[in-house]
């Protein structure tokens, strides 16, 4: 079944940090029309189970490869990513973040 019709592109938004603050904290992420918006929040560390930290890899991208928002820097930063959507017949559909690539960077 060929789905690609639910990848779409999605904005992610990593909070600048003030001074030395280490803290991880969420990040936004919305599509285009902004239909749909979340939060992606730190997890626990969980490498001993081989699990990927979806956080941290996305984290990273934005940081090595992230632009300026309207305010530039000192606002955040941000990144394109491909994402694929998963409708649920019941509850909250399940949005799927690629992170072995970035998508090019959008005017919105």
């Amino acid at each position: 079944d060929n789905d690609n019709n639910n990848i779409e592109i999605v904005k992610i938004q990593l909070a600048a940090p003030a001074g030395d603050d280490k803290t991880k904290y969420p990040m936004l992420i919305y599509n285009h029309d902004r239909s749909s918006k979340t939060f992606i929040h730190p997890e626990e560390d969980d490498t001993k189970n081989n699990i990927i930290n979806g956080y941290d890899c996305i984290q990273s991208w934005i940081q090595q490869t992230g632009l300026g928002g309207a305010l530039g820097i000192t606002g955040g930063i941000k990144a394109y990513f491909y994402a694929h959507r998963t409708t649920q017949k019941h509850g909250s559909d399940i949005l799927s973040i690629d992170i072995t690539q970035l998508a090019s960077p959008q005017n919105w």
